[in-house]
C-alpha cells in the first residue's frame, strides 16, 4: 500500500492535462462524424456481407440517430474517465495509455473482422464495442487501485474474479434460457469465480483486512471511488447486455458487446502478465 496524501490531492497530482485531452478525443470524433452530412458518411456503415476497409474502421464512430450517439457517449464518458482515475491512482498510467491506444487504433479492425466473420445480412455501426473494451479494463484498473491504496495482498492477479463474474452475469441476464453453449459458458465462469475467490481468501491476511477497515474511517474518497467502480461495473453489465436484444426498434449487438468486454480485459491482462514474465514491466504481482 502506497497511499501518501488525501484523496483530492492524490487525484490532482496524478491526473495530467494531456491525458484529459486524449480522453476527450473519442467523444469529439463521434460528435464530429455525427455532424457530417449523410453523403459524406455513406460509406462508413459496415455491411457484414460486403465490407470495405474504410467501413471496418469508420463504422465504429458512426451513429445514425441522436439517441444512439448519446448512448455511446454516455457509456464512454462514464467508464473511460473512471478507469483512467483508477489506473493513475493505482500506479498503472502506462497500462491505461497502452490500452487506450490499442482500443482506438487496433480494436476497431478486430471487432469489425470478427463481426464480418459471421457473414450475416446486417449493417454494423456504433462505438459500443470499443466502449465495452474500456469497460473490460475496469476489473484490472480496480484491482490495481486496491493494491496501491488499500493492501498489497490483493492486486491485478486477482482481477479474473471480476471478469468471470461479469461473464457469468452476462450469461444469466442476456441469455436467461441458459441452454447449450450459454449454460456451459456461464457454468465455467461461475467455477472460475469460485476458484479465484479462493485465491483472494488465501492471500488476505489480518493485516490487509485491518487496512481495509482503517480506510473506511480515515481519508474520504478512496473507498467511495472503489464502491462507485463496483456499482458502475454491475450497472453497465445490465444495460449493455439486456435480456431483450431489441431496443427501440434496433437490435443490440450482444456479440459485439461481448467481444469488446472480453478483448478489453484479456488484452491488457495478458500483456501485463507476459511483460512481467519477460522482465519488461511490473507484471501482475507488483
Amino acid at each position: 500500500m502506497r497511499r501518501q496524501s488525501g484523496f483530492r490531492a492524490s487525484v490532482r497530482d496524478a491526473v495530467r492535462g494531456r491525458d484529459l485531452v486524449l480522453l476527450a478525443l473519442p467523444a469529439l470524433a463521434m460528435v464530429g462524424v455525427f455532424a457530417l452530412p449523410d453523403t459524406a458518411t455513406a460509406g462508413f456503415a459496415l455491411r457484414y456481407e460486403d465490407p470495405t476497409l474504410l467501413a471496418m474502421y469508420a463504422s465504429n464512430f458512426l451513429h445514425r440517430s441522436t439517441s444512439h450517439l448519446l448512448g455511446s457517449l454516455l457509456a464512454y464518458c462514464l467508464v473511460a474517465p473512471l478507469v483512467y482515475v483508477l489506473c493513475v491512482l493505482g500506479g498503472r498510467r502506462a497500462l491505461f495509455l497502452a490500452s487506450y491506444t490499442t482500443f482506438l487504433l487496433v480494436l476497431p479492425w478486430v471487432l469489425s473482422a470478427l463481426n464480418v466473420a459471421l457473414a450475416r445480412p446486417r449493417v454494423g455501426l456504433g462505438f459500443s464495442g470499443i466502449a465495452l473494451a474500456f469497460f473490460g479494463l475496469l476489473p484490472t484498473a480496480l484491482l490495481a487501485f486496491v493494491d496501491s491504496q488499500f493492501t498489497d495482498d490483493v492486486g491485478i492477479r486477482h482481477s479474473p474474479i471480476l471478469f468471470f463474474a461479469g461473464v457469468a452475469l452476462i450469461g444469466v441476464v442476456a441469455l436467461p434460457s441458459l441452454t447449450g453453449p450459454s449454460f456451459g459458458v456461464t457454468a465455467v465462469a461461475a467455477l472460475a469465480v469460485v476458484r479465484y475467490g479462493q485465491d483472494i481468501r488465501a492471500d488476505l491476511t489480518d493485516l490487509s483486512l485491518a487496512g481495509f477497515h482503517n480506510a473506511t474511517v480515515e481519508d474520504g474518497g478512496y473507498v467511495e471511488l472503489g464502491v462507485s467502480a463496483v456499482v458502475v461495473f454491475l450497472c453497465v453489465l445490465f444495460v449493455a447486455f439486456p435480456s431483450d436484444a431489441t431496443q427501440r426498434g434496433a437490435i443490440v449487438n450482444l456479440y459485439g458487446h461481448l467481444l469488446g468486454y472480453c478483448l478489453g480485459y484479456l488484452s491488457p491482462f495478458c500483456t501485463t502478465f507476459l511483460a512481467g514474465r519477460l522482465g519488461y514491466g511490473r507484471g501482475l504481482e507488483d
